[in-house]
């Protein structure tokens, strides 16, 4: 048994044909949180045979000095195993949970908030006193990418793209890069395209695209929920058009898992660690902006 990696637990569910479903815990070893999910759901479809499984919770269990491992599991491999019970379930295509966007995931505990409260939809504010517009808009793990790379468009031109890497990560301070989008050669949406992994999944990571010296911004943080701030208000409500064109409904509430819910960030198994995303950045042409502490407010900050 692997001794030197972390040990997850992961509820994970998905259809295994056109009519059920099939849900059940994994327990997975991994250099890291998004190594060991990838390590259970590759088990997930190859031995249980859930099409497109997802996880819905986690926890992490090396760290917990009173955990005892369930008696009854199967051991599919090395790294995972599964049980001691699954729950087949029928498929109901008007009720479905919402599936997080890849970085960050529901811890097992109970937060103050019930997790079927958390509904695609978009939130539109005014601030009176300095006359700003944001909006801040939540997509599952289907719309999330595609949302965020379409936004871009309703924005261009944008002049800078800033990388902020969040010091959750490894404990370390939070570090500012930026890059002047001429200097991308193929574009910032192709290079966000090509980056995706490591940078717009990377559940410590945040992406800012810059309009106007900053008096404009469209953000992906690393809660994964995507934010816009302007002072046009002219640009504010082409936005909310263009945003409600792609589906989004507006809402007075908006609930997600970056307040009231305890959680984790992660980054995906093909990711770059963070010394060689700052190789990567470098290399890029990124300039190194500033760093500094954070108050740290998460629950659980995965550290790897």
């Amino acid at each position: 048994m692997p001794t030197k990696n972390q040990y997850w637990y992961f509820l994970i569910g998905g259809p295994t044909d056109d009519i059920n479903g099939l849900v059940t815990n994994f327990y997975a070893y991994g250099e890291h949180c998004g190594e060991a999910l990838a390590n259970a759901l590759n088990a997930a479809t190859e031995e249980l045979g859930i099409i497109k499984p997802e996880a819905t919770e986690a926890a992490r269990l090396d760290i917990l000095s009173d955990f005892e491992e369930p008696e009854g599991l199967t051991r599919f491999n090395e790294w995972v195993l599964s049980g001691p019970t699954n729950y087949s379930y029928p498929l109901d295509s008007s009720e479905n949970d919402f599936i997080p966007p890849t970085g960050i995931i529901k811890a097992t505990e109970e937060g103050k908030f019930d997790y079927e409260l958390i509904k695609e939809g978009f939130l539109a504010l005014h601030s009176q006193e300095d006359n700003s517009f944001e909006l801040e808009l939540i997509a599952g793990k289907e719309k999330l990418l595609d949302t965020f790379i379409q936004s871009l468009k309703f924005i261009s031109p944008i002049d800078r793209l800033e990388i902020n890497i969040k010091g959750h990560w490894h404990n370390q301070k939070s570090e500012l890069w930026a890059i002047n989008v001429s200097e991308l050669s193929a574009g910032i949406e192709s290079f966000l395209l090509d980056n995706t992994t490591s940078l717009l999944q990377n559940g410590f990571i945040e992406c800012t695209a810059v309009v106007d010296s900053g008096s404009t911004k469209l953000t992906l943080n690393e809660h994964k929920k995507v934010c816009f701030q302007t002072e046009d208000e002219k640009l504010f409500i082409n936005f909310g058009e263009a945003i409600m064109a792609l589906g989004f409904e507006q809402t007075t509430e908006l609930c997600s898992l970056e307040y009231g819910f305890y959680h984790w960030h992660y980054r995906p198994t093909q990711s770059l660690d963070a010394p060689e995303l700052r190789i990567f950045l470098l290399d890029t042409g990124f300039n190194f902006v500033e760093s500094w502490e954070d108050e740290l407010d998460e629950i659980y900050p995965e550290t790897e």
